[in-house]
């Protein structure tokens, strides 16, 4: 399980921890766009001008993508490279594992996490009236997409937060 906490009171800027070590930090831009640090890993998460596509690279390599059905919409269709997944050995040509990212409900921040009919994992506030967050997602997803994840469900908040506003 991940711990998500702003670095500052109003900011949009996150470090995650595993047992209070640090694994990764994510930094929320302008246009829906996103900086994540995996210990000294650069990731770049970008948008498409309608901000419903969502693209996870590494040196220029895709390594995950959501999309987004509309605007209005409180799920993600979220495809993560096979070749990305944490295994004993490499696997060329591994197949993508597809996921989808929901609202648990319209009442709620709380985002779950299904890999088809199977519930995997939750990105869920601490309470009501906090960013710090509760990311619980299996292990063979690495860092840098469970942080994506969180990255995508922040997103959702900090626009849901903007149309209340």
């Amino acid at each position: 399980m991940l711990d998500a906490r702003p670095d500052a009171l109003g900011a949009w800027r996150f470090t995650l921890t595993e047992n209070k070590q640090p694994i990764a930090t994510v930094r929320l831009r302008r246009k829906d766009e996103a900086t994540i640090m995996v210990g000294e890993v650069p990731f770049a998460m970008g948008t498409n001008r309608k901000r419903t596509h969502f693209v996870l690279m590494f040196e220029g390599v895709e390594v995950a993508r959501a999309r987004q059905p509309s605007l209005l919409s409180r799920r993600l269709d979220v495809r993560v490279s096979g070749t990305m997944l944490d295994r004993p050995h490499a696997v060329a040509e591994a197949a993508d594992v597809v996921l989808k990212l929901q609202a648990a409900s319209p009442f709620v921040r709380t985002f779950e996490v299904w890999d088809g009919a199977q519930l995997i994992g939750r990105v869920r506030p601490r309470h009501p009236f906090t960013r710090r967050t509760e990311i619980t997602l299996p292990p063979s997803l690495p860092p840098a997409v469970q942080a994506f994840l969180f990255a995508l469900a922040a997103i959702q908040w900090r626009r849901a937060q903007r149309r209340s506003g």
